[in-house]
């Protein structure tokens, strides 16, 4: 047994028995959370990898870009 498990275990075997019931209500509704969280997990992951994918299929090869000379150009076009 891991040592959080002791220590939780220890926590609740202190509780008394009127504060128990909320313990084991939350630990309830933390159990049915898990699994709804796993899916969305995977959902998200599918969405992920789809949207990469389509990404993907767009990309192009683009020519070789002239940094200078598009800068000379713009600056040209701005101040004249």
């Amino acid at each position: 047994m891991s040592t959080i498990r002791k220590d939780a275990l220890m926590m609740v075997q202190s509780l008394p028995e009127n504060q128990l019931h909320f313990i084991v209500n939350v630990m309830k509704e933390l159990s049915h959370l898990m699994p709804v969280k796993e899916k969305i997990a995977v959902q998200d992951y599918d969405a992920r990898e789809q949207a990469f994918e389509l990404l993907e299929s767009m990309r192009k090869k683009i020519p070789d870009f002239d940094y200078e000379r598009e800068l000379a150009e713009y600056r040209e076009e701005k101040y004249l």
